[in-house]
């Protein structure tokens, strides 16, 4: 009815705190979708399906009462999880306009971010395979089966409401990666959403610091306490690397035990993992990410590129350890 799977992943707290609202549609992996907010953003969610599975042994599905049952339930569960300030993944009041209205109007009038989500499959004739063979995979998230779907199809009411819409195309990673940026996008902070903004335009690089410089100066840099090439100003195209880089370089003498982070690129996307004691150590503080003319670099790589010049920063913008990008925790010894 309610999970939630902690793992090695930071919590998506956010300023205001956010449920996103699955909507519609049988076989187009929105339990996969749940499931994967639940592990790796450490939603929790609220499941009508599974509420009237618990409530009746066999649900019988064309009764009004037990609908009216099932979405009490569901208010009251909804009212329940927002005291919780943890984001929630919405599986239920997903087929009526007036039955998504109620959860939207209970979710912000506790002022969270309330967003709709219609994940669709542009071939019908693939859904219909998809919904039929997956009753031969052992480990399905759900049970909805063609004769679901069709019935369905015939009761939903189109969304009136402002919703995303994603087109699912059976590459689950792809889906999984609009799903992360939906989480970003909603989680963010002012400040973490002007620099995704500005990283989108390609236009800018990034530099993150401990301090707020108006003039960067080329440095040297080291490769195991060795000059590293010739003194340059460093940056990055890739925001979440300015922001962690910038949280990794803050000075080493106040942490407790050894410390580790890392972030590498595999498949066009970017990992980062780091120590508890380096975490702990940046709450409560402020760090500062330079925002650079992409003109005036070069020797463009994966993760950064260089300028051999003094540059002057376009704006400084300051980030907090709630801007982080997702992690992976690594074991740290005293």
């Amino acid at each position: 009815m309610i999970s939630s799977n902690m793992k090695n992943w930071k919590e998506s707290i956010s300023i205001n705190s956010l449920v996103l609202h699955l909507i519609w549609h049988v076989g187009v992996w929105k339990s996969t979708i749940a499931k994967y907010l639940i592990e790796k953003h450490d939603f929790i969610e609220i499941n009508g399906d599974k509420i009237w599975k618990l409530m009746c042994k066999e649900p019988n599905y064309e009764s009004k009462e037990e609908q009216a049952e099932v979405y009490r339930r569901v208010e009251e569960l909804i009212r329940t999880s927002l005291q919780s300030k943890k984001n929630i993944v919405l599986e239920a009041f997903g087929m009526s306009e007036q039955s998504r209205k109620t959860a939207q109007d209970i979710i912000e009038s506790e002022n969270w971010t309330y967003q709709q989500i219609e994940v669709i499959w542009p071939n019908e004739n693939e859904l219909k395979e998809r919904i039929l063979s997956r009753y031969n995979w052992e480990n399905r998230d759900s049970d909805g089966d063609r004769n679901v779907y069709l019935k369905l199809k015939d009761q939903r009411e189109d969304s009136k409401s402002d919703r995303i819409i994603i087109k699912n195309q059976w590459w689950i990673d792809d889906l999984y990666e609009e799903v992360d940026i939906i989480v970003r996008q909603k989680t963010a902070s002012p400040n973490k959403l002007k620099l995704l903004k500005l990283e989108k335009q390609k236009s800018y690089v990034f530099h993150g610091s401990i301090n707020k410089i108006d003039i960067l100066e080329p440095r040297q840099a080291f490769n195991n306490w060795e000059a590293d090439w010739k003194p340059a100003v460093f940056a990055t195209e890739i925001i979440d690397i300015a922001i962690f880089r910038s949280l990794i370089n803050r000075h080493r003498w106040d942490i407790i035990g050894t410390s580790e982070s890392k972030f590498w690129i595999r498949d066009w996307k970017t990992y980062f993992s780091l120590t508890k004691n380096l975490l702990e150590q940046a709450k409560d503080k402020i760090w500062y990410i330079h925002v650079l003319d992409r003109k005036d670099f070069s020797h463009f790589e994966k993760i950064e590129c260089k300028s051999y010049n003094s540059i002057t920063p376009i704006e400084i913008i300051t980030v907090t350890v709630d801007d982080l990008p997702d992690y992976t925790l690594l074991k740290s010894t005293l």
